[in-house]
């Protein structure tokens, strides 16, 4: 009763160990709750102990090194009393690190899909028993609908940052990485993909239609959602794009960044010389469509300057299709 008043995942995962401890001793609870596209779970945790730290909000490890891939599979319940001596998962060194010894893990259910699991944890070897297991099953099973409510919220969340013709991400999402004092965090969540890894500099691709003023709304979104099939098409998994403007966008690209740029600049001019083609083949000019691009490289503190410098460049060059110099 007392979880099923707090409907978010972040009170219920503060409520529920207070709940718990009552009847069976933990030193760290989490619910693991399974990414959209399967790759990767996201932890959302608690820790009753300043030497055993909760991991980050929204920490996000492969699906593959989980215990929640064979919690999917299985739909049971796992018991290990000694992570140093019977680690069952990859994720069991990193726990075993951390201090962890004992470990259980139970099935959070809606109808016969396992969409992520609770774990109790401890800094003591041999701590639960399979009447431990079988409560916390209990209680899984009690909260399932509850906790998956709240797993649909965070969804729609992540899902209103979403532009519905392009499918990238929209302008409100690139302003609150701008002011976001820990953008990496509130990537991870909102994305569900690790960028800890890539995070620093970066490079950031500026792209709009040229001459839409003789086009209809519908026509105009339809050259959008043209356009970003062709740009997802050539992006590489650590590139973020993000509707910027009804007629543009912006590509943030991580890791290998100018490498990244020649090779999507390069792939985007062949594209659009094929539809421009098969735009005169049909007989049908709005079928085809030119872009102005400008580019920026630089530290991530400095995305507002890069963005500047990339839409300036994108309209001081001619536009992409007169550019035939960058295919060679």
């Amino acid at each position: 009763m007392a979880v099923q008043k707090r409907p978010r995942l972040g009170e219920l995962v503060t409520t529920l160990p207070d709940c718990i401890m009552e009847r069976i001793p933990c030193d760290r609870f989490s619910i693991e709750l399974m990414g959209e596209d399967g790759q990767y779970c996201a932890i959302h945790e608690a820790s009753m102990r300043d030497d055993i730290p909760a991991r980050v909000v929204g920490t996000l490890i492969p699906t593959t090194k989980s215990g929640l891939s064979f919690i999917q599979k299985t739909k049971s319940s796992s018991l290990c009393g000694d992570l140093l001596r019977e680690p069952e998962f990859p994720e069991d060194y990193e726990l075993g690190a951390q201090g962890v010894r004992s470990i259980v893990r139970v099935p959070l259910m809606r109808g016969q899909e396992v969409y992520g699991m609770f774990t109790l944890q401890s800094s003591h070897p041999n701590l639960y028993t399979d009447d431990d297991r079988r409560l916390l099953v209990r209680l899984s099973t009690r909260l399932g609908d509850t906790i998956y409510a709240a797993y649909l919220d965070e969804l729609r969340q992540r899902h209103s940052y979403l532009d519905q013709t392009t499918k990238f991400y929209t302008r409100s999402f690139f302003s609150a990485l701008r002011v976001a004092e820990e953008p990496v965090t509130v990537l991870e969540q909102v994305c569900q993909h690790p960028y800890a890894n890539h995070f620093g500099d970066v490079s950031l691709v500026y792209v709009s239609i040229v001459n839409t003023e003789h086009l209809e709304i519908e026509q105009w979104e339809q050259a959008m959602a043209v356009l970003a099939e062709v740009t997802r098409c050539n992006l590489r998994e650590n590139a973020l794009p993000f509707r910027i403007e009804s007629n543009a966008f912006i590509i943030i690209m991580f890791g290998e960044g100018p490498l990244q740029v020649t090779h999507f600049v390069r792939q985007l001019m062949e594209q659009l010389s094929l539809m421009q083609m098969r735009a005169k083949l049909l007989g049908d000019p709005s079928q085809a469509f030119d872009v102005r691009l400008g580019e920026a490289q630089g530290p991530w503190s400095s995305l507002s300057e890069l963005y500047s410098s990339a839409l300036r460049q994108a309209q001081e060059l001619p536009p992409l299709g007169q550019r035939g110099d960058l295919v060679r």
